[in-house]
């Protein structure tokens, strides 16, 4: 065999720059987190080895996740996750009434505090924390209300606005609201009953989101949405129902409906002002952005600016939606516990009947007798008490306080 066949042939790839800038960029991109991960574990460590409440079963490479998970595992189907955090104090910081729990990376490291004083003395008191909106709370809340509103606006933006909407909120305003409520409250009332009488199982707080958002409506955009009768655009497509494959598109839909139903809203609104410039101004909402537009731009303009009416629509989307779920479930909260206590349904039962003589067009014609119900007060403060519907997120400040 010559000498030639008995050689073999070695081939050496060289690596394309697009290559090496690839593996560079894996290279560099898992050093980063890497690097990142250990700041966030270090920094648990730190605050264990100080002996502060720190979650247990805490991993160096998922904090405290697993564990969040199992606790999540242990409560009802579609509960929120601050439930879990309950469970948690309840085991482990009755004493403390605040721990730690670190979220990296899903979220950072987090200060759940349960405590009231605690979180008086840590968040009311304190201008630092108390001023400053979360930093992520803007993506959260864009696909109910879009940006900038009035939730995730910071102090500067958002003062200016908050004094222009106080006046639709103030006790003597909200009593003129009373008769319109009672109307929408006889229509829920009327839901139940025909409900009750089928005898068939039925999910209380679907009917009762509907009555909320007929509530508000009347408050915001002084309209009948007519939820509770039947179809409304506003009502149907509400951003917080729907969560599956296509959810981006859905609420891109939603979004582009709210906008027009509330867009012809402002429009119809604009109109009757320039119509009536001397006419009486009621304080929903909806007239409200409009008399602090007006205020500085005047009548001249035909039509709304077009920022403006952007910006207009976003505040009322938020009103619309950001209390009508979490005034729903405390409605359900109320009735589910007066069912549970025949004595408290009574006796509340006992106090409409003394103050209204089971007539509602009592309660039409003097509205202020809405507030001489002191058990029924009660009753709701308690369902608040036991199930708050929201709870407060701030964001730490780097100065040392």
């Amino acid at each position: 065999m010559s000498l030639a066949a008995q050689i073999n042939v070695v081939s050496i790839s060289i690596p394309k720059p697009a290559q090496i800038a690839a593996l560079l960029g894996l290279v560099t991109l898992a050093s980063y987190s890497f690097l990142k991960l250990y700041q966030a574990r270090m920094l648990v460590r730190q605050l264990q080895r100080s002996v502060l409440p720190v979650a247990p079963c805490h991993s160096f490479f998922l904090g405290n996740l697993l564990y969040l998970k199992d606790c999540i595992d242990k409560i009802p189907y579609k509960a929120h996750y601050f439930y879990a955090f309950g469970d948690i104090y309840r085991s482990n910081f009755q004493n403390e009434g605040v721990f730690y729990l670190d979220m990296w990376p899903v979220a950072g490291l987090m200060l759940v505090v349960i405590s009231p004083s605690v979180a008086t003395e840590a968040f009311q008191n304190n201008p630092l924390i108390s001023m400053r909106k979360l930093d992520m709370l803007a993506k959260y809340f864009k696909p109910i209300a879009g940006r900038p509103n009035l939730f995730d606006m910071q102090e500067a933006d958002w003062r200016p606005w908050r004094t222009a909407f106080n006046k639709g909120f103030s006790t003597e305003y909200l009593t003129t609201l009373v008769p319109g409520m009672v109307m929408t409250c006889a229509q829920y009332c009327e839901t139940l009953r025909l409900l009750a009488r089928d005898g068939e199982m039925f999910q209380l707080d679907s009917v009762t989101l509907r009555f909320t958002l007929d509530l508000i409506g009347r408050t915001i955009l002084n309209a009948d949405l007519g939820a509770q009768k039947g179809y409304n655009q506003t009502a149907e497509f509400n951003p917080l129902e729907y969560i599956n494959f296509v959810r981006s598109f859905i609420q891109w839909r939603n979004v582009r409906r709210m906008n027009q139903y509330i867009g012809k809203q402002l429009d119809k609104r604009h109109t009757e002002f320039r119509e009536d410039s001397s006419g009486q101004r009621s304080k929903v909402v909806i007239d409200l952005v409009l008399q602090a537009y007006l205020k500085d731009q005047g009548l001249q303009s035909g039509k709304l600016d077009p920022r403006f009416r952007d910006f207009a629509t976003r505040q009322i989307r938020l009103f619309l939606f950001a209390g009508h779920d979490s005034t729903s479930s405390t409605i359900c909260f109320c009735i589910y516990h007066l069912y549970r206590n025949p004595e408290a349904l009574q006796r509340v039962r006992e106090e409409h009947d003394r103050i209204f003589a089971t007539l509602p067009s009592v309660l039409t014609a003097q509205p202020h007798l809405a507030n001489d119900l002191p058990y029924l007060t009660a009753v709701i403060k308690e369902a608040l008490r036991l199930f708050p519907p929201a709870s407060g997120i701030r964001q730490g400040h780097p100065t040392p306080l």
